[in-house]
């Protein structure tokens, strides 16, 4: 594994858009975490044993505090275990989002071999039609908006957010399990104290795929459309590809994600990271077109 400076310093990685070489910035605090820069956010190294667990990060308004305890009191009534007091065993993961392209090509995802799991996210399940059928759903969704994803047809079994909306939870038709955040400076779970594990989800539910993924030592991972994009512009969108536009947000998210996606190599060198969908959306992970992809998964 790498070894980082103390303080602030700036390396050049490899990537897999192009030949160049990418300037990062990696902060070691004094907590001993290392943290790896994105725009004005910390993403931290989740492989970094024997360290203070911590979110430099606030991703939440003082508003929402008051929603948070109501979620996990609510949730803590639920007979949900937590992933770290399961077994679980997966050789790949394929986590599948409602992405770009997500609409036109998910029959790329296909009945899987032995020892692949499907997890989605996002708005996934609402519009499934692949036959294969996906294992989880995941979730991190804190406020009531997470109504809008539950499914109508399919309820695989859950991976949840101990934060997540407790209507939602509640209403979800099969077993769950639930995952602690890592706590920031300013909040933290009064149920994930005791938690053998906790993980960096940045209230992004691909972030917490690969979280989970890593703790489980997962070794191939393919993000399918976990990218969201546009082919048209919109007000406020800004133009990354031949006809493919993005809001800041998305953007962040994608970078966010990338970041994740670094540290993971960073501490299995020998993990294979794969994703398709938008071509530049995620450097550190290698792009496969949608029938490549397909195959590769397969293999």
């Amino acid at each position: 594994m790498q070894n980082f400076k103390p303080g602030l310093t700036q390396y050049f990685v490899s990537n897999f858009i192009d030949d160049k070489k990418d300037q990062i910035i990696i902060k070691r605090h004094k907590n001993r975490n290392e943290y790896f820069k994105v725009d004005n956010y910390w993403v931290r190294n989740f492989g970094k044993e024997h360290v203070e667990i911590r979110d430099l990060n606030n991703f939440y308004e003082d508003t929402e505090y008051k929603q948070l305890i109501s979620n996990e009191v609510n949730n803590a009534k639920l007979d949900f275990a937590n992933i770290s007091s399961e077994n679980f065993t997966f050789e790949n993961i394929v986590v599948v989002s409602d992405g770009f392209n997500f609409d036109e090509h998910q029959e790329t995802i296909v009945e899987l071999p032995t020892g692949t799991c499907i997890i989605t996210v996002n708005q996934a399940l609402r519009l499934w039609k692949s036959s294969a059928y996906p294992e989880y759903y995941l979730i991190c969704n804190t406020s009531d908006s997470a109504m809008s994803v539950l499914p109508n047809k399919i309820f695989p079994k859950l991976f949840a957010s101990r934060r997540t909306y407790g209507n939602f939870v509640k209403r979800y038709k099969n077993i769950g399990y639930f995952y602690d955040p890592v706590p920031d400076f300013t909040y933290q779970s009064p149920f994930s104290k005791e938690s053998a594990l906790l993980i960096d989800d940045y209230r992004n539910p691909i972030c917490a795929a690969l979280g989970i993924a890593f703790n489980l030592r997962v070794s191939r991972i393919f993000l399918a459309y976990c990218s969201h994009a546009y082919k048209e512009h919109r007000d406020g969108t800004q133009k990354i590809g031949e006809g493919i536009f993005q809001y800041p947000q998305q953007k962040l998210a994608d970078k966010i994600v990338d970041a994740n996606i670094f540290w993971y190599s960073v501490n299995m060198p020998e993990v294979e990271i794969y994703h398709t969908g938008i071509i530049n959306s995620f450097r550190y992970a290698k792009y496969l077109e949608k029938d490549l992809f397909k195959e590769m998964i397969l293999s």
